[in-house]
């Protein structure tokens, strides 16, 4: 699985290679992965996704596991949260570029990724599994019946009062919002 910078930081890294030094995307992605076919994870809810990463970046919690799954990122404790528009915009913002950029790329390379929605995969988990699994020609050889999500939600009320909340707020406000905190936020101490 890649986020739209690891992909850029992958092709910054194999252009070094002198072979690939000049290649397209494409034929960088075909050097080193012949058939590599694309599954394409998004959320149908931008806001709800912007809204769960601004607070997991202030919880530090980025997944729950399932029950009997343990994760030393998970392991701190509850921490309050705070609505913070400005926070939400930013991620609502680079979220939606990140999407327009997998979507530019799968255009450019005239490729088309097999499509899951996050809120689909959640609510029929086996049934989008099988899907990937027929798309990638490996549906015989798995187990499906074995498999189970290995997270559970952690949206809690504040993630639903976040979301209406800044759903309500008009962009321009937002926008404004977020600028002011970006420069009044600090730099970050350099080092010794």
């Amino acid at each position: 699985m890649m986020h739209w910078r690891q992909l850029e930081d992958f092709f910054t890294l194999a252009r070094q290679v002198p072979q690939l030094k000049t290649y397209s995307d494409k034929a960088i992605l075909d050097a080193i992965f012949p058939g590599l076919t694309f599954v394409y994870l998004r959320r149908e809810d931008g806001v709800a996704q912007a809204v769960s990463a601004a607070i997991a970046t202030q919880t530090g919690r980025w997944e729950k596991p399932a029950k009997g799954e343990h994760s030393c990122k998970t392991s701190a404790p509850d921490k309050p949260v705070k609505f913070q528009p400005w926070h939400i915009y930013e991620w609502d913002q680079a979220l939606k570029e990140q999407n327009q950029h997998w979507q530019q790329f799968f255009t450019d390379n005239q490729l088309t990724p097999h499509a899951v929605v996050y809120e689909t995969l959640v609510a029929s988990f086996s049934q989008e599994i099988n899907s990937v699994l027929d798309y990638l020609n490996l549906s015989a050889e798995a187990n499906i019946e074995t498999l189970s999500l290995p997270t559970n939600r952690q949206a809690s009320p504040a993630n639903q009062s976040f979301s209406q909340a800044y759903s309500r707020m008009p962009t321009p406000l937002l926008a404004a919002i977020h600028e002011v905190y970006r420069q009044l936020k600090p730099f970050p101490k350099e080092s010794a």
